[in-house]
């Protein structure tokens, strides 16, 4: 990031008994924003390679990941006012692009943190809020959408996991309650929908590399946080055999006003 033109404001040291001030750098609404620059850096020493994210420079780069065979980079570009985002992808040993998809919202663009490549090279999982409600889909890599996997007047608040042996997704959502987590599953086709933890409340799974099993924190109003450990049994009719983990310590922070 290039911040020359981004304008300077003392931060000072109040721990300090000079109370030193130190320039910092700061963005303020209207003013300059740093200009950025994505950049592959070889492991040979050769020199780095810009790749062409566009003629715009007041602009955000939210996002960077790398697909599968590091050949090529993703590159989520947003403009100024965080109304358009465009999947660019580059080709590493050249520094071209392309764009792959763009979002469009008159309002605000909402990034996320779900974007999955598939081990194939051909396919990748996105999330949109296009409909209202943030939905997983699933593309390939022109830019054409293969399916859309969720639907429905509520959100995927988290992609957890892919098993691609068997072509399933595992989400967290708020299908059940907007007032609850619970995890879910749905097969790349948008088949096979299910969800998967019982107990009304907050589920935070993590699930096995092999997506075989999960560990799901859960919590609600009336009962305080704990770990169960499930073995998830890929059937036509969708069952868990839980394990209770060991007891685990415990950590509940109170408000100040109810110690008073």
């Amino acid at each position: 990031m290039d911040e020359r033109r981004v304008s300077q404001y003392p931060l000072v040291d109040f721990a300090s008994p000079s109370g030193e001030a130190e320039m910092e750098r700061y963005p303020v609404a209207g003013g300059a924003n740093p200009i950025v620059r994505v950049l592959v850096a070889s492991l040979n020493g050769a020199e780095p390679r810009a790749m062409d994210i566009g003629a715009e420079t007041d602009i955000y780069i939210p996002r960077v990941n790398w697909l599968a065979d590091s050949r090529y980079l993703a590159i989520q570009r947003l403009n100024r006012a965080q109304t358009t985002l465009d999947l660019l992808i580059a080709d590493t040993t050249t520094g071209r692009t392309r764009a792959v998809l763009s979002e469009n919202d008159a309002n605000w663009i909402n990034v996320s943190d779900d974007l999955f490549f598939l081990k194939d090279g051909k396919r990748f999982l996105w999330s949109s809020e296009r409909s209202g409600y943030r939905h997983l889909y699933l593309y390939d890599l022109e830019g054409k959408q293969l399916a859309q996997l969720t639907k429905g007047d509520w959100e995927v608040t988290r992609l957890d996991g892919v098993d691609e042996a068997n072509g399933l997704v595992y989400f967290t959502a708020t299908e059940k309650s907007p007032l609850e987590r619970q995890l879910y599953r749905v097969a790349l086709d948008s088949s096979r929908f299910a969800r998967l933890t019982k107990e009304e409340g907050t589920h935070a799974a993590v699930l096995a590399p092999n997506a075989s099993a999960f560990i799901d924190t859960f919590s609600s109003a009336a009962a305080q946080p704990r770990e169960d450990l499930y073995r998830v049994d890929d059937r036509a009719s969708p069952r868990s055999a839980k394990t209770k983990s060991p007891n685990l310590p415990i950590t509940i922070f109170l408000p100040w006003n109810l110690l008073a």
